[in-house]
Parts: C-alpha cells; sequence; structure tokens
C-alpha cells in the first residue's frame, strides 16, 4: 500500500465489511488471562496477548503498527512524550564509560538530557558542532557507543549527510538514533540509509492537532523488544489509550496536511528571504541555506519549519508581539502557526558560547508554519515586520 493508505488502513483489523470505522479505546490498565499457562505463554511473549497497560494496549498496538510500517521498520514503541522515547532509547544502547557523538545543533531538551548524562552517570559526550561525516568521524573513539543525530535541526534546520554519516558508523560499530520529528515519515524515512533508530516527538505533525503529547521509537524487532523490555518497562512512560486514539486519527490526515505545510513554508520562506529587516532565513528548501544541495538529495518535502535571523532581541520581540494570526508558543506542527524564540525559550538554558556557535542569536525567531493561508501568513508577518 500507498503512503496515504497506510496512514488510514494499517494496522487496524476490520472483521469484513461489518464493524466501528474508529479504533476503539481500550480504556483498561488490566485483562483477564484465563489460564496460568497463557498468563506464562504471553508473559515469556510465547503468545499475542494483552496483559497490564503499562506493557501493552490493544489501541497503542494499532499505532505502533502505523507508525512501523510509515518509518519502513519492523517495529514501534510508543512514549507519553518525545522526550521519553530519546531518553529510553539512549539508555537502552549506552552504559557507563561508553561515548556518544552528537551536535551542539539539536533540541535544547535533547540537549540537557546529554549534559545530565555526562555529569551524573559517566557517559562521555563528544560535541561536535555540525552534522557532517568529517565531523562525526573525528569524534568517534574505541569507546564510541553511538552517533545522536537529529536532521533537520532545531531551530536553525541543517540538514545531516545522513548515509555518509552511517556509512561511518558501521565501519566503526557505532549505533545511530534518529530524530525525525521536523521532516516526519512523509518527507524521510532514516531506517532506510541504514539508520539503526527513529525517534518521534508525535506531539508535533504526527498529532497535528496540538491536543497531545506524545513519543516514539521504530527500528528492527530486536532493538525495539530490548527497548520495551527494559527502559520503556521500567522507566514507565506509558502513552493513555485516549491519547493513541487521538494520535491514529492525526496519522489519518498526516500526509495531506504535510503537503500544505511545505507549500506554505515554502512560500513564506521565500518571502521573507526577500524582506530588507530580515538579515537570514533558515530553511533547507531556499538554495541559499548551506545544506539545500544535501535537503534536495535526501527529502522528499521540506516541512514547515522556518527560522529567521533580525536584527536584534528587541526587533525580535516586536515581530513576535505584532503578530495577528501566528501565535507566540513553544510548541509545533500543529494546524496554527507558532512562533518562539529560542534564544531564550528552547535553548535558553544553553552557554552563551554555544548558542553563539550554532547560530541561535538573540534575534533568532522560528516558525512552525500551520495550515492558514499562506497570503494571509505573509501578510501578517509583513505587518508585523514592517511595524518592528
Amino acid at each position: 500500500m500507498k503512503t496515504r493508505t497506510l496512514c488510514i488502513h494499517a494496522g487496524e483489523e476490520k472483521e469484513g465489511k461489518i464493524g466501528s470505522i474508529n479504533v476503539p479505546i481500550h480504556q483498561s490498565s488490566t485483562y483477564t488471562l484465563g489460564t496460568i499457562d497463557r498468563a506464562i505463554r504471553i508473559l515469556s511473549g510465547e503468545e499475542e496477548g494483552f496483559v497490564y497497560t503499562r506493557g501493552e494496549n490493544p489501541t497503542t498496538t494499532v499505532l505502533e503498527k502505523k507508525l512501523a510500517l510509515l518509518e519502513k521498520g519492523e517495529k514501534a514503541l510508543c512514549f507519553s512524550s518525545g522526550m521519553g522515547a530519546i531518553s529510553a532509547s539512549i539508555l537502552s544502547l549506552v552504559k557507563k564509560g561508553d561515548e556518544i557523538v552528537v551536535s551542539h545543533n539539536i533540541y535544547g531538551t535533547s540537549h540537557r538530557f546529554l549534559i545530565y548524562l555526562e555529569n551524573n552517570l559517566d557517559i562521555k559526550i563528544n560535541w561536535i558542532w555540525h552534522q557532517t561525516p568529517e565531523d562525526f568521524l573525528k569524534a568517534t573513539t574505541l569507546n564510541t557507543r553511538l552517533y545522536y543525530l537529529e536532521s533537520p535541526t532545531n531551530p536553525t534546520l541543517e540538514v545531516a549527510d545522513t548515509p555518509d554519516i552511517v556509512k561511518i558508523a558501521k565501519e566503526n560499530r557505532v549505533l545511530t538514533i534518529f530524530d525525525n520529528t521536523f521532516a516526519t515519515p512523509i518527507n524521510q524515512n532514516p531506517l532506510e540509509w541504514g539508520v539503526d533508530l527513529v525517534t518521534h516527538s508525535l506531539t508535533k505533525y504526527v498529532g497535528g492537532h496540538s491536543d497531545v503529547v506524545a513519543g516514539a521509537v521504530i527500528g528492527s524487532k530486536e532493538k525495539i523488544e530490548k527497548i520495551h523490555q527494559e527502559t520503556y518497562k521500567l522507566f514507565g512512560s506509558v502513552l493513555s489509550p485516549f491519547d493513541s486514539y487521538l494520535l491514529i486519527r492525526g496519522i489519518k490526515t498526516l500526509p495531506l496536511r504535510m503537503e500544505y505545510h511545505n507549500r506554505g513554508a515554502e512560500k513564506l520562506a521565500n518571502y521573507l528571504y526577500r524582506h530588507p529587516i530580515v538579515k537570514k532565513v533558515n530553511y533547507p528548501g531556499l538554495p541559499s541555506h548551506p545544506t539545500y544541495n544535501i535537503a534536495r538529495k535526501l527529502m522528499k518535502g521540506f516541512s514547515g519549519m522556518i527560522s529567521i535571523e533580525v536584527e536584534n532581541q528587541e526587533i525580535a520581540k516586536k515581530v513576535m508581539e505584532s503578530l495577528e494570526i501566528a501565535a507566540l508558543g513553544v510548541s509545533l506542527g500543529g494546524l496554527e502557526t507558532l512562533v518562539q524564540h529560542p534564544y531564550t525559550m528552547s535553548h535558553g538554558t544553553m552557554e552563551e558560547d554555544i548558542k553563539a556557535k550554532t547560530g541561535i542569536t538573540p534575534g533568532l525567531i522560528r516558525i512552525s508554519v500551520g495550515l492558514e493561508d499562506p497570503e494571509d501568513l505573509i501578510e501578517d508577518f509583513a505587518q508585523a515586520l514592517n511595524q518592528s
């Protein structure tokens, strides 16, 4: 089945042509097992079944099947947040004394989590400035266990040459985790490039309606089951059945929504690029972007994320507060356009020199382009920029 058909039907078992069109919400913590022998078979993995929702739930299982098929993986596992998925995935692969290579140019909370690992769990982080194959190779040692990637990056939208990075990883027996939140499975599928695990904040584009917080990791059956048996069940970052239902609903329109996010962002980015007050536009679909050629090679669409740089923080503040359609908010990927100030908000706890070197300046504004008419958004940003 092609992508749009998968989004609607994958993972849903309907009995003939009679039954519920929508996946039922199994709002139950516990499931009866019948006999001790059956309980043993289910708990040992010999037989499929449901025991306790901290481990598995029928509604969530449908969501996980959809995600696995969309990302072209064998199995998926859902969490109650994107950071739940990221932290559980990383901690299932590394231990005390291991090393991780990762760029400073990633989501602020992921950055803080990796600093926490280094400061508290004796897991060394080999930081690099850009996600180039050369930088990853240079930072790799005999103790390197994991490469962590995010592409496009948050908030400067750099695109990594992931196939070449994966090749280096495999040559050095290093595993790879890839955060695919910004692009979504519609615009790229990193598992096809040899990545070991793909993570998502499902809160964003997959949910798409700003009404659910969730995360997921997708990969081979072996690696996902390892996470499931270890960090997932022990940490308890479990997605609720109702939130799983909302995400199943969101996935059904994901290809259609991403088509319009892609289009709207491209139109707005081209307008902003020509505006005299805007010093710089970070958008991988613009030829001026430093990773434009890589993005064209690897991505089917450039998603709905843009960041722009104006002269200083005061002007950035005026622009964001003068917008009438776009709203100030920290998330992204919803129907509505949101702006935020990475320097003081999502990446506010980063050290000053790191922010400077990664392009997170006081004048940087991150834009999540929603599904409003692009002409209305252009007019809104025009009046806000002109007022500043």
